[in-house]
């Protein structure tokens, strides 16, 4: 994965634009630091679709088009990684890699999946849970509100995504990170 410095600003590419790499807000960078995070990496900017938010759905997808070309960890396809996200179970479901998330409240959620599918015309990664309209409700995200995804790895190979939800600052203090 490609270590990039919370402060660092660069260009990644969309499928039609080039995007500046927003910053990483400072109370986000103390809880990174707090966790001994490192290679912290800016994923993509998207917005919520009402399919992100229905409770059938459960997920956040990610489309492997709009992901920054920085972000190793998928865009280059670890050959290790993609096995864990691409393994099926006896019935032959997904099973993911187990990730955690930092909310945009700041909460750390321990329950989530990342899953890559593979379709006929493009492949997307969704981080699923069966908690995910509830992380939605409680951190108020509706349709069309832009989320910027970061990722990061802690000391003991614990896989973190971030979520920003642009335009809105944590609802509680963030001195503390909450498990």
């Amino acid at each position: 994965m490609a270590s990039t410095s919370p402060s660092t600003r660069s260009t990644l590419a969309s499928t039609s634009t080039k995007t500046d790499i927003p910053e990483l807000l400072e109370f986000f960078k103390v809880i990174i630091a707090s966790l001994k995070g490192f290679d912290v990496t800016f994923v993509m900017q998207r917005k919520s679709t009402k399919t992100n938010l229905e409770p059938n759905n459960s997920q956040l997808a990610m489309p492997e088009k709009q992901i920054n070309e920085e972000c190793k960890f998928l865009a280059h396809k670890d050959a290790e990684i993609m096995r864990i996200l691409e393994a099926r179970d006896g019935k032959g479901r997904l099973i993911g890699m187990k990730v955690r998330l930092i909310e945009p409240s700041c909460e750390v959620c321990h329950d989530q999946v990342l899953k890559n599918w593979n379709m006929t015309s493009t492949s997307t990664y969704n981080l699923a849970s069966s908690s995910w309209c509830d992380i939605a409700r409680r951190n108020h995200l509706k349709k069309d509100h832009l989320l910027n995804i970061w990722c990061f790895n802690d000391v003991v190979n614990k896989f973190y995504f971030l979520l920003h939800h642009v335009g809105s600052e944590p609802f509680e203090p963030c001195n503390e990170i909450k498990t």
